[in-house]
């Protein structure tokens, strides 16, 4: 990285990117169980609290997608610095709300800058590491963030046994302000010679230029059908759990942890892969994993808790293994500006999850069982027919051109 200084080795700066993204998923999840809690307390509809999570999830990737680019402008450490600030403030904020409403606005601010850190935290990795080194530490950082929606529910039912969902906010800010202490010691890893030679409001216009590079796009497209199913899951799971199924909190953690076991497998089972299969072949093995897992949570889901899980364990492994490969093989495309592709990664993948909460809550769907289960079915149909259009007149070729998870040194 050219005469930049380092004062924190490579495994340092992987785990403090890991921790952050963790950090930032339970902010936005981890007061998932106190959805029915909020509910009541409040006096308001299911679909009013459920909007605090959308709310959170949608300004979080649009942080991600206009705090990316500017940290090609300006250096990544400061913007990081500045964004972890804004997230101990929001959530300590949070613990004091009085209304959905002030829960809702203080969500936006914490999800925004958010956003930020989690582009930031991936460009970084990005300008630390060589294609092959990169492959390793987006699969451990990925693991993370799919680690954090996962846990944080697990973790806030704990907190849940002998606090009230207010303590979950200040617990957020304690972590959020360890991580900011740590970062502290993160140097700045984008010299001045390699930062983007244009005004910070036209650092903005980087993003739309890789838009307009048709593979990348069509791509990340079919990448985005995963995480919509996620998140359609992390919205229904505790209303499916603790009232479809009448468990208690200790059962409901039970099957979160075992969820988490699974999901620990996903970017390594995709690190794994990439080294033996081509990234055709894993786009279909993703999409195939969507269908199947919402194939069986519509047929046998409503059965038993053990059945509903079964079937979501396939579409949480769906998910952490397009996170991975899209961070691994599209961003290690983007020879620079990578915060601009980190926050139009960032960005899509959060926002197709965001969509997960309205979709969960269309009136359509019978119970909370089938409405996660019939938008996995739709989005591995989705992610097959996109795939499908890459190897086609239209795509042809499109995705030899990308790298290999493990390929070349950039």
């Amino acid at each position: 990285m050219g005469n930049v200084k380092r004062r924190m080795g490579d495994r340092q700066t992987v785990m403090l990117a890991s921790i952050w993204i963790t950090v930032i998923w339970l902010a936005a999840d981890m007061y998932l169980p106190a959805l029915p809690t909020l509910v009541a307390e409040f006096n308001t509809t299911e679909a009013v609290i459920n909007s605090t999570m959308m709310a959170n999830t949608l300004s979080l990737a649009f942080g991600s997608l206009l705090g990316g680019p500017l940290t090609d402008k300006v250096g990544r450490r400061a913007p990081l610095l500045i964004a972890a600030v804004l997230v101990i403030v929001a959530n300590a904020a949070c613990a004091c709300a009085t209304s959905p409403d002030q829960l809702i606005a203080l969500r936006i601010f914490a999800g925004s800058a958010g956003g930020l850190i989690i582009s930031t935290v991936m460009a970084v990795l990005r300008d630390r590491f060589n294609a092959d080194k990169l492959a390793s530490a987006v699969t451990v950082s990925q693991s993370f963030a799919v680690l954090g929606p996962l846990v944080a529910p697990f973790l806030g039912s704990l907190l849940l046994t002998f606090a009230s969902w207010r303590g979950i906010y200040i617990l957020l800010a304690i972590l959020s302000a360890a991580c900011f202490l740590w970062t502290l010691a993160l140097e700045e890893t984008l010299p001045l010679d390699q930062r983007a030679d244009i005004s910070i409001v036209g650092s903005l216009g980087l993003v739309f230029d890789i838009a307009r590079d048709r593979s990348f796009m069509l791509v990340l497209g079919a990448l985005c059908m995963a995480p919509l199913t996620f998140g359609t899951y992390l919205l229904t799971c505790s209303y499916v759990y603790l009232q479809f199924f009448s468990l208690d909190y200790i059962g409901y953690s039970i099957c979160y942890f075992i969820a988490i076991l699974i999901e620990l497998a996903a970017p390594f089972i995709y690190e794994r892969l990439s080294r033996k299969v081509s990234p055709l072949a894993i786009m279909i093995t993703i999409g195939g994993l969507l269908a199947l897992a919402g194939g069986l949570v519509i047929a046998v889901g409503t059965t038993s808790p053990v059945a509903f899980l079964f079937g979501c364990a396939f579409f949480i492994i769906a998910s952490g293994m397009g996170r991975a490969f899209a961070y691994v093989v599209l961003m290690g495309s983007c020879k620079r500006n990578a915060g601009a592709a980190s926050a139009l990664i960032t960005f899509s993948l959060n926002l197709f999850a965001g969509f997960g909460a309205p979709i969960a809550s269309i009136p359509l769907w019978p119970n909370h069982v089938i409405g996660t289960g019939a938008p996995s079915l739709f989005a591995g149909i989705m992610l097959l027919a996109i795939t499908f259009i890459l190897v086609g007149p239209v795509g042809s070729k499109i995705l030899d051109k990308m790298p290999k998870a493990h390929g070349e040194s950039s």
